[in-house]
């Protein structure tokens, strides 16, 4: 009898640990910023890139490693490449964060809108947007059991949104609940037809709101470290009442029960012990591309108390240099580019050629 109460112990313990297990070991994330187009249709923007490196440096302060385009770099081809490339690396329980801020356009048809986002040299032809539904729902990522959180900073419509049910903030399990199980969730500046807000600093409402939200901890109402999906929308929401644009959040096609879950810079980390701890992840050895395009994420240092939106210096814009994963020029070919498509194509000499 005595072996058997030992026995029902042991496998409770087991159960126990692995309830408290550290479910995030990798934390990765892709920002996007375009502000400079190469395109008689589509003006530049004084605020994209800026955002996104501000955006860029939040994300690796909070224990992400950050994958960058900006400008020129974020053309479709290099952005679709870069977003299979770490999902390919994305385990169960991994977050990813995706954000993008750049031109928008939206189109109705009947009774449905359509979304798409606007890269680097693209013309105004449809097939070289980026579809948003294609964007969003890639198709390496959908099946993923982890969580992912898009962030399009620009007004648009069209998001493909899905009706869940999530779990009562007063469950007793609340949080280890929404860390174990899958999460895609998606947060945008605006609608269609509204317009993005930018401050005499050049930020936008959208990553104001972000960096006070997670940098400073306003949002982390329980005061426990983290700062969930619901806290983040929550605050969101309240102060950017009265805006001339309103953000909104969706639940995205392929979300669990889960819950996409930030540690909160603000204030000291204290870690209840039925909580997991998101840690930084090691240097991915196995993968030299992906290797030297990742910005590791630093030792958490003391935060002031003054508000990021006013005070930023701990978040300057960084330049990540990135190893072009497709070359932009085939030595010994000349190379043109057809005006009205932008298709490139090379010019190969006449003559006879073994296949």
């Amino acid at each position: 009898m005595l072996i058997k109460k030992n026995i029902f112990f042991l496998f409770l313990l087991i159960f126990i640990a692995g309830q408290c297990e550290v479910v995030h070991a990798d934390n990765y994330a892709l920002v996007i910023g375009i502000s400079k187009y190469s395109s008689a249709v589509w003006k530049d923007l004084s605020y994209a890139a800026k955002n996104a490196k501000m955006m860029a440096a939040l994300f690796k302060k909070s224990g992400f490693k950050v994958v960058s385009l900006y400008d020129k770099k974020a053309n479709k081809s290099a952005i679709f490449s870069r977003l299979s490339l770490i999902s390919d690396h994305l385990g169960k329980n991994d977050s990813l964060v995706v954000y993008f801020a750049g031109h928008v356009y939206t189109e109705r048809y009947v009774f449905r809108e359509y979304g798409y986002l606007i890269p680097f040299n693209e013309f105004a032809l449809n097939p070289s947007f980026i579809n948003i539904d294609e964007f969003v729902n890639h198709p390496k990522l959908i099946t993923k059991r982890n969580h992912q959180l898009f962030i399009i900073d620009a007004c648009i419509g069209g998001i493909p949104e899905m009706k869940t049910k999530n779990i009562n903030p007063s469950d007793l399990d609340y949080f280890n609940k929404i860390i174990n199980q899958p999460s895609r969730q998606a947060i945008v500046a605006g609608g269609n037809k509204q317009r993005i807000s930018v401050n005499d600093k050049g930020l936008t409402l959208l990553t104001s709101l972000f960096v006070d939200a997670i940098y400073h901890g306003m949002s982390d109402k329980n005061m426990d470290g983290f700062v969930t999906f619901p806290e983040l929308t929550a605050f969101i929401s309240t102060a950017s009442s009265g805006s001339t644009q309103i953000p909104a959040s969706f639940s995205l096609i392929g979300h669990g029960i889960g819950e996409f879950v930030f540690s909160s810079k603000g204030k000291a980390l204290k870690f209840p012990e039925t909580k997991p701890k998101i840690m930084a992840a090691p240097v991915i050895k196995e993968t030299p591309i992906l290797q030297q395009e990742i910005i590791e994420p630093e030792i958490a240092q003391p935060i002031k108390e003054e508000r990021i939106s006013e005070v930023y210096e701990p978040l300057k814009e960084e330049v990540v240099s990135e190893e072009k994963v497709i070359p932009e020029k085939i030595e010994g070919f000349e190379e043109w580019t057809e005006a009205y498509t932008g298709m490139k194509f090379i010019k190969v000499q006449g003559g006879c050629y073994e296949m």
